[in-house]
């Protein structure tokens, strides 16, 4: 199985990956007038990535707003990017869990796309928002459901996104993006067996549904 995972842009201390500077990201107590208040700042992720992507002097700014308690239908961080004359050529505002930012190549064009995780669920499976990135027109397009994504990886052989979930019993599904959309293809493997049934080797079943993709994908072709 495809085993290329998503470049993790870690969000703690001074630290330095792939060419990018990182703030440091902890909250900041600010004192107040009285000398026994303190105020916490919310926390602000700043990354400035020229080696993601040349010549574009991106700076990706992550500001959390303080809601309270997480909710899933509460957006509670805005992301920025700003160019080189400090304009902000694209925001959102969005749910996350806690900010993280990643990068990686989601439509084979050979571009890192941008990621913000959204949460972990009870099994620590992830799921991110996904922004495919255009260099040339600075044009970042939401893909819209793909939350709904757990733990996603992209096989660049088949253009399309799959996944292992680890669930009472592990699942893998296959998807592909579709103009700013995600389309499910409709397929899926479990993993192990159960008590009342005897399956397929599961590999090989990723191999024929691998199989039957590239075969769709050809059929298609005008």
């Amino acid at each position: 199985m495809h085993s290329q995972g998503i470049e993790k842009v870690i969000l703690f201390g001074l630290i330095f990956m792939s060419g990018c500077n990182y703030n440091t990201f902890q909250h900041k107590a600010i004192l107040s007038e009285n000398p026994y208040e303190n105020q916490v700042q919310p926390q602000i992720h700043i990354i400035n990535c020229d080696s993601i992507y040349p010549n574009k002097s991106y700076e990706i700014q992550v500001s959390q707003i303080d809601t309270g308690d997480l909710d899933y239908e509460t957006n509670n961080y805005v992301l920025k990017v700003i160019d080189s004359n400090r304009c902000a050529i694209f925001t959102d505002s969005i749910f996350s869990a806690n900010g993280e930012v990643y990068f990686e190549d989601f439509n084979n064009d050979n571009i890192k796309d941008l990621l913000v995780l959204f949460d972990y669920d009870v099994r620590s499976n992830a799921s991110y928002t996904l922004y495919l990135v255009d260099t040339n027109q600075d044009k970042f397009t939401k893909i819209k459901n793909f939350e709904e994504i757990k733990n996603p990886v992209f096989n660049p052989e088949y253009n399309i996104i799959e996944n292992v979930v680890a669930s009472g019993r592990d699942w893998t599904s296959f998807y592909k993006i579709q103009n700013d959309s995600i389309v499910d293809l409709g397929y899926i493997i479990y993993w192990g067996q159960d008590e009342t049934e005897n399956l397929k080797d599961p590999n090989e079943k990723y191999k024929e549904i691998l199989n039957l993709i590239g075969k769709e994908k050809i059929n298609k072709k005008p």
